[in-house]
């Protein structure tokens, strides 16, 4: 577990760097679940009042649910060996070492959602197993005012017996309903980096954009409910601060599968699959899309947003031509789907011309 509090006052634990307390969590599971027919319900997971910083957990051990009196003092992603990650938080794997600042100079960072698609959570994750610093995020989180209330948490997953973390935000405080002016006035004040700004305004404009057309109502006007939740902006700012600490030429996305159903438990009651908030997002991008026999949501709204503004060409490709691969990486999304890994895959590398 990984655990971020971003109140700026002081809880008698020892401050780590960028404003970030180390206090304690308590655990719980954050995502969707599928109703008797397979089609997808939301739930949502409630964090302690405070949060364990930078732990990982093996959510498939017996002790997956215990509260433990644990406080790490270590910013590094995966965790060093050490008290901070014995049992029961095993997982020390390290997929790649650890990049430096504008590591992907001259780089293509494919987004490879061909399988499972992508939301947002699965993108910061695989940006971390990637080999993005956690630091990145922690402290492009803490630069922002009144964002609070939560915890950040990394867990160990296995799809088809393939690991991957798996990243989770939860709340320790009830949070307000923003919307798109709020969250736009909320990043434009913060001290965020100015790419990091650009990227995820970029996102929420196309989203607030998206919302407007299907409610029929001003964009700034607009209330976000699932995509306005803390989790949402989280990860739409993770993923803009990883993403421009990689500093990659461009950013390539494959085609993305489309589930089909009914999406049960969202804030405006049943919705299709894919969502509209989706579809508006992709219209316009360039993006290609195909469907898939599966029950349920497997492009979210805040992945859809986030490829749909971070493409560099415009259009789909199911792999880079010419493409040399430097390194993989993967982010494990919530769902168990039965007929493929929930999994997001990202490849770093070259294109020879």
């Amino acid at each position: 577990v990984c655990g971020m509090h971003t109140h700026s006052h002081s809880h008698g634990d020892k401050a780590r760097p960028g404003g970030v307390h180390a206090t304690h969590a308590h655990s719980h599971s954050h995502g969707h679940e599928t109703d008797s027919h397979g089609h997808e319900t939301h739930g949502h997971g409630h964090g302690g009042e405070n949060a364990v910083s930078h732990l990982l957990r093996d959510e498939t051990s017996s002790n997956a649910n215990r509260d433990d009196d644990v406080i790490a003092e270590t910013t590094s992603w995966p965790p060093r060996d050490g008290p901070e990650s014995t049992p029961p938080f095993p997982y020390r794997f390290r997929r790649n070492a650890e990049l430096p600042p504008n590591a992907g100079r001259g780089l293509v960072l494919f987004v490879d959602a061909y399988t499972a698609g992508i939301a947002g959570d699965m993108f910061v994750g695989a940006l971390l197993d990637l080999g993005c610093p956690l630091l990145v995020v922690t402290d492009a989180l803490a630069s922002i005012k009144n964002l609070t209330g939560f915890a950040l948490v990394v867990t160990h997953a296995e799809k088809s017996c393939i690991v991957a973390p798996k990243f989770a935000v939860l709340e320790s405080e009830t949070q307000p309903l923003r919307d798109y002016r709020s969250i736009k006035e909320m990043l434009q004040t913060s001290h965020l980096s100015a790419g990091v700004k650009e990227k995820a305004l970029a996102a929420f404009a196309l989203l607030a954009k998206g919302e407007a057309e299907v409610h029929g109502t001003a964009i700034d006007d607009v209330h976000f409910h699932e995509v306005g939740a803390v989790d949402s902006i989280v990860d739409i700012v993770a993923v803009s601060a990883c993403l421009d600490y990689l500093n990659c030429d461009s950013i390539e996305i494959s085609p993305l599968p489309m589930g089909r159903g009914v999406i049960k438990g969202a804030a405006h009651g049943p919705l299709p699959s894919p969502p509209p908030a989706v579809l508006a997002c992709l219209c316009g991008s360039g993006l290609s899309t195909f469907g898939v026999a599966t029950n349920g949501e497997l492009v979210t709204p805040t992945g859809a947003c986030l490829v749909a503004s971070l493409t560099s060409s415009h259009k789909s490709t199911r792999w880079p031509d010419n493409f040399v691969p430097q390194r993989n990486a993967y982010g494990a999304g919530t769902k168990n789907w039965s007929d493929r890994p929930n999994l997001l895959r990202l490849v770093m590398g070259k294109v020879d011309l």
